[in-house]
């Protein structure tokens, strides 16, 4: 079960940014931020995650002390190996960036950097990491491909033609998407449920297929997990 820790920094509703929730209850206050928790929900790595529940105490060069609340605390299943990661969401600026604000928007390097260098040290003590996620690596094909397979691993449930997809696969090895949806000879009219039954199986990673780089498509190859 997902964590419902309450935040630390209370978000509240903005005519400027985009704020709500995700459906364990923890709070976003931009797009991207949503984003970022969509890629959590569908790494299978992840336990649990809770937003702007730790606040780190940080001095500036003129020795006032202030606090600094980063977004997200990510916990990961043990068997994965990684570690507890306090993580830090920010959009990229400047003329490259794919959005561009209006006024521009602009942030101090100098603060930032120790307002991290804080960050960083919190979560060492702690045996935990801290990083700091740009929005040109949320925003991805694998994004697309989260947000699309996530809607049949929520909601979907084990199908009649599991079994049968995993089988035809092991036996005839990899193919496109359009050929193992097709592969099991089933009439026309059930292709309407044999398709999310693929899509969710590649959600559960129980075949395997490029979904990092590059869009799910009917032309995308399968594979079978190696047994």
């Amino acid at each position: 079960m997902l964590e419902t820790t309450l935040p630390t920094r209370k978000i509240t509703a903005s005519a400027v940014k985009v704020t709500g929730t995700v459906p364990n209850d923890q709070k976003f206050e931009s797009k991207l931020e949503e984003d970022f928790l969509v890629l959590l929900r569908f790494d299978p790595d992840v336990l649990e995650f809770t937003t702007q529940t730790e606040t780190v105490s940080w001095v500036a060069n003129d020795g006032s002390r202030h606090t600094y609340t980063p977004d997200v605390l990510i916990k990961y299943r043990p068997e994965s190996k990684r570690k507890t990661a306090l993580v830090e969401i920010k959009p990229d600026l400047g003329p490259d960036a794919s959005y561009q604000w209006k006024p521009p928007r602009s942030e101090d390097p100098h603060l930032n950097q120790l307002k991290w260098e804080a960050a960083t040290r919190y979560a060492q003590k702690r045996g935990w990491v801290f990083y700091v996620q740009y929005e040109k690596d949320i925003r991805t094909p694998y994004l697309q491909n989260a947000r699309f397979l996530l809607r049949h691993l929520e909601r979907g449930e084990p199908s009649k033609y599991d079994a049968r997809l995993l089988e035809e696969l092991q036996q005839q090895g990899a193919m496109t998407l359009k050929a193992w949806c097709e592969s099991i000879a089933a009439p026309t009219s059930e292709r309407a449920h044999i398709y999310p039954a693929c899509y969710r199986l590649i959600a559960l990673r129980s075949v395997k297929t490029d979904i990092q780089t590059s869009l799910i498509t009917f032309s995308t190859l399968i594979s079978p997990q190696e047994t």
